[in-house]
């Protein structure tokens, strides 16, 4: 059996924690576990890691309208690597990014306000790639 303090460093923990920043778009829980994964490089892999679903964490993102994470991980890894194709890479149920941040907005609301905040983010890293 795992104590607490070894529980917070365990893969499955800090996989629920990165899912659980994407569906909220709670940056502080991004900021603190992504230290307690360790280096850039481990960090960027654990994005990439799938729930049940099939989603990562970018893809949670966009479906949930998360654009205060998916803008601090742009900032965090885009001087490593170009998050603007690895962002507009994302795919998931056949839908592209555009698609999957656009499914909010029918639900009218806060829902479509953080969608239309996350397009708007899109398409800013799009404009800033071209420019």
């Amino acid at each position: 059996m795992q104590g607490p303090e070894n529980l917070e460093h365990s893969e499955v923990y800090l996989k629920k924690q990165l899912f659980k920043a994407a569906r909220t778009d709670k940056v502080e829980i991004l900021n603190t576990t992504l230290p307690k994964i360790g280096s850039l490089e481990n960090s960027y892999c654990y994005l990439h890691k799938k729930d049940p679903e099939q989603r990562n964490v970018i893809a949670l993102c966009l479906l949930f309208g998360s654009h205060n994470v998916l803008s601090r991980i742009y900032e965090l890894y885009d001087s490593q690597i170009d998050m603007t194709l690895v962002i507009m890479r994302q795919e998931y149920d056949f839908n592209q990014p555009i698609q999957m941040a656009a499914g909010l907005a029918q639900f009218g609301g806060s829902l479509r306000e953080k969608s239309m905040k996350t397009i708007s983010f899109l398409l800013q890293i799009i404009q800033a790639k071209i420019q």
